[in-house]
């Protein structure tokens, strides 16, 4: 079950975080964000979806980051998406980035915590070099984790979203 969600610099949002429950309503005026967030999940879903394992096209392009950054945000600030997922197998928080490397190129940093009992391992990639690809999830399918059920019930999870 998704626990948590968190956009920084995606459309309306600037940094906000909805910590979900059994039952979570999104409630507010016109125009106060709440498609914008819906359409924040969806967004970065579809694009974890589309670099998976089978995919020929790993990589992030600039229309996965210039119309959707924030209207008031910096060259330099990254629009970011971070997620909760917790099963009774484990518990995962993934984070991904896009950023501009220029006015037409768009980089990407993830990471990804898998924590099953009281193990726990990291994966990251896009940090020690520049990177523009999407590609945690194929790293995950190459290690060897104990915790990488919980990984790719994750993303089995992401492939099935309501979201999308």
């Amino acid at each position: 079950m998704f626990k948590k969600f968190t956009l920084k610099n995606y459309r309306t949002h600037i940094d906000t975080t909805l910590e979900l429950k059994g039952v979570t309503l999104l409630i507010g005026g016109n125009n106060s964000g709440k498609t914008n967030l819906l359409n924040g999940v969806q967004h970065f879903a579809q694009l974890i979806n589309r670099t998976g394992p089978q995919s020929d096209r790993p990589f992030v392009a600039n229309a996965d980051y210039f119309p959707h950054k924030h209207s008031l945000d910096t060259a330099n600030t990254p629009m970011v998406f971070a997620c909760e997922w917790e099963k009774a197998t484990g518990k995962v928080n993934y984070q991904i980035a896009l950023y501009a490397l220029d006015s037409e190129t768009v980089g990407c940093q993830e990471k990804m915590v898998l924590s099953l009992n009281d193990d726990s391992f990291t994966l990251e990639q896009g940090y020690a070099e520049v990177s523009q690809e999407i590609v945690l999830r194929t790293q995950l399918e190459k290690a060897n984790l104990d915790s990488k059920a919980t990984g790719r019930r994750f993303f089995s999870v992401i492939d099935a979203s309501v979201f999308i």
